[in-house]
């Protein structure tokens, strides 16, 4: 088998793989895990039990597989927004930070995910934990450690580099994900949250005493 053809199966068993996660996924979101059968999911895709098995090793599997998908949907937009060590203005980073998270948080489609999320955990605890050490776990390791290398170059006055991400998230988030998340809200004025996440930003640092 040649190099070229090889590469072809692999594409072509990826862009397979991804459409199942994708059919699995409404399905999870609209039906709930336990209401969606291995043939609603073929119904839609093709092929048939062994195939799915195939790939994914069980039901559990690709709920899990389908899972990852939604946590990167979430986790992965405001990551991008947020270097890797400190840059030489603490509060451009945190204000690119703060933006994306806010934008990500109130898409319509994140507020879809959260609220199965929440439901998920409630009759599935050990699933919850998955998504939430996975999804908002990993946010909040990555500010920690960007936290932590502010403190360490003198530039924050902070104890618990754990503790201050947390806080400085939830400061961000405000009232807007619960309003998203109760009243389906999702469309807010963009200079209101700019405004909103420049105050955040602002008595963030000046109660971690910037150096």
């Amino acid at each position: 088998m040649t190099v070229a053809l090889q590469s072809a199966e692999r594409r072509s068993s990826g862009t397979r793989r991804n459409q199942v996660i994708a059919a699995a996924r409404d399905l999870f979101l609209s039906k709930g895990f336990e209401q969606t059968s291995i043939k609603d999911i073929t119904d839609i895709v093709g092929g048939s039990r062994r195939d799915i098995y195939g790939m994914f090793t069980d039901k559990e599997g690709l709920f899990d597989a389908v899972l990852q998908s939604l946590i990167a949907r979430i986790v992965s937009p405001a990551e991008m927004t947020f270097p890797a060590r400190p840059g030489a203005d603490i509060g451009q980073d945190l204000r690119a930070f703060g933006t994306g998270l806010l934008a990500n948080m109130l898409d319509p489609a994140t507020v879809t995910i959260f609220r199965q999320f929440v439901s998920i955990g409630a009759a599935r605890p050990e699933i919850g934990k998955q998504a939430y050490l996975s999804g908002p776990g990993v946010l909040y390791r990555r500010l920690s450690d960007y936290l932590l290398a502010c403190a360490r170059e003198g530039r924050l006055q902070i104890d618990d580099a754990d503790r201050t991400a947390r806080i400085f998230v939830e400061m961000l988030k405000g009232d807007y994900q619960l309003r998203a998340l109760m009243t389906n809200e999702t469309t807010f004025d963009r200079a209101d949250l700019e405004t909103h996440v420049e105050q955040v930003v602002a008595l963030f640092l000046n109660g971690a005493g910037r150096g």
